[in-house]
């Protein structure tokens, strides 16, 4: 019996882990995937994800450090990893009702970017999306819109009528 706790039990345990880690890397790769395309669309551009969860981007087929690509890009491979995490633990806590939260989701982004982040967020499946923001483009995203203003030191908020 200590044999198979000590040896057996540990090499199972290990197993099923690696297993399991292997099944969300896989399920956690494709929202990822497709998140990354639908929000920047471009075929030249792939993301996918190595075994620690890491972004592999690929341009024209060459991998490509993600610190290499530009500032759209970049916010676009973080955007499309929380949007998929989000996916993922909402899937795997079987949550019917959520909260996003996204701060300064679109930080480098072209105007093409900012003008497919409406059909974007209508994609994603949260009872709410606060999103905090500098740019006037995505105020057409919002079904109320606060202005935040720091006044001699203190943040007044308002709502926009």
């Amino acid at each position: 019996m200590q044999t198979w706790i000590t040896r057996d039990l540990k090499e199972c345990i290990r197993s099923m882990e690696e297993h399991r880690m292997a099944q969300l890397n896989m399920d956690f790769e494709s929202y990822f995937r497709a998140w990354f395309d639908e929000i920047l669309d471009d075929p030249e551009i792939n993301a996918t994800l190595d075994e620690n969860f890491a972004p592999i981007i690929t341009v024209q087929n060459h991998v490509t450090p993600v610190d290499d690509i530009s500032g759209g890009e970049r916010t676009s491979v973080a955007l499309a990893y929380r949007l998929a995490f989000n996916t993922m633990i909402k899937k795997e806590l079987e949550l019917k009702n959520n909260l996003l939260v996204l701060d300064e989701p679109t930080t480098g982004f072209s105007r093409e970017q900012l003008r497919r982040l409406k059909d974007v967020m209508e994609k994603v499946t949260a009872d709410q999306i606060v999103i905090v923001s500098h740019e006037n483009e995505i105020v057409n995203l919002a079904d109320v819109e606060y202005l935040v203003q720091k006044e001699d030191g203190v943040s007044r908020v308002a709502r926009v009528d």
